[in-house]
C-alpha cells in the first residue's frame, strides 16, 4: 500500500494505442494518493460480509469500479485485448462473469491480510497468512484447492455478477468508463477521424486460449454460471 502508482492498464491503453513505446511513470502524487486510496476502499470492502457485490449500485463507486478494474480484474485480459477492446467495448463484454466473481474471491480471501498489511504498515509472511478459502488449519493435510466455501462464495458472486450487469446503474458505468478509455486512448469513436481499420485485435487466437472460467477442476462454457459440488 506503499510507494508510488507505476505502469497500469491506463497507461498501457495510453501508449499502446498511441504508438510510444516508451515504459513512463506517473509522478503524480495526488494520482498516486487516489489511487492507494482508492485500493484501501476496495480492500476494507472486501473484508466484509458482502464484499464487493454492490460495487455497481452505486454511480459514486465509478472510481472504485475503474481502480478495480485496472489493478486487479485487468490480469483476467491478455494486453493486445485491453489495448484494442477497451476503448471501442464494454467492459461486460470484455471480462466474463466468471472472470469478475474469480477475481472477487481472490481479494476476498485475503482481505484480512490485506487489511492488516494495511495497518500495520507491515508485511505478513505466509506462514501467519489467514486466507478465508484456502486456508488448511491441519498441518499433515495437503492443500486440495479451495474449500467448500470457497466454492459456494464463487457460485454467489457469478449469480451476483450477472443480476449486476442487468442494472440500469451499471450500464451507466459501463458507458461511462468506456469514455474514460476513448480519452486515455485518444481515440473517439464517434468522430470523424476514427478508422475502424485500426481496432483489430488478436481474436483469431481466441479458440487457442480458451478460458478457463470454472475452477476446482471443473472447466465450463462461457454460458455456465455455476460449479458443481462433488
Amino acid at each position: 500500500m506503499k510507494g508510488k502508482v507505476t505502469v497500469n492498464r491506463e497507461l498501457r491503453l495510453k501508449h499502446g494505442i498511441i504508438g510510444n513505446d516508451n515504459t513512463t511513470t506517473t509522478n503524480d502524487d495526488s494520482k498516486s494518493k487516489t489511487v492507494q486510496e482508492n485500493i484501501s476502499k476496495l480492500v476494507t470492502l472486501s473484508a466484509g460480509d458482502a464484499g464487493l457485490i454492490h460495487l455497481r449500485e452505486d454511480i459514486g463507486n465509478l472510481d472504485l469500479l475503474q481502480t478495480f478494474i485496472n489493478y486487479c480484474l485487468f490480469h483476467f485480459c491478455t494486453s493486445m485485448n485491453w489495448r484494442y477492446k477497451a476503448y471501442s467495448t464494454l467492459i461486460s463484454d470484455i471480462f466474463t462473469e466468471s472472470d469478475k466473481a474469480l477475481c472477487m474471491l481472490l481479494i476476498e480471501n485475503n482481505a484480512s491480510d490485506y487489511v492488516k498489511v494495511m495497518n500495520n504498515k507491515t508485511k505478513i509472511s505466509r506462514k501467519f497468512a489467514q486466507p478465508k478459502y484456502t486456508k488448511v488449519d491441519n498441518t499433515s493435510k495437503k492443500f486440495k484447492g479451495w474449500n467448500r466455501k470457497g466454492i459456494q462464495r464463487f457460485n454467489v458472486l457469478v449469480r451476483a455478477v450477472k443480476l449486476s450487469r442487468e442494472s440500469s446503474c451499471s450500464k451507466e458505468m459501463e458507458i461511462e468508463l468506456k469514455s474514460r478509455y476513448q480519452k486515455i486512448s485518444g481515440r473517439n469513436i464517434n468522430n470523424d477521424n476514427y478508422d475502424s481499420n485500426d481496432t483489430e485485435s488478436d481474436d483469431s487466437g481466441d479458440d487457442d486460449m480458451q478460458a478457463y472460467d470454472g475452477f476446482a477442476g471443473v472447466i465450463q462454457t462461457r454460458s455456465s454460471t455455476s460449479v458443481t459440488l462433488e
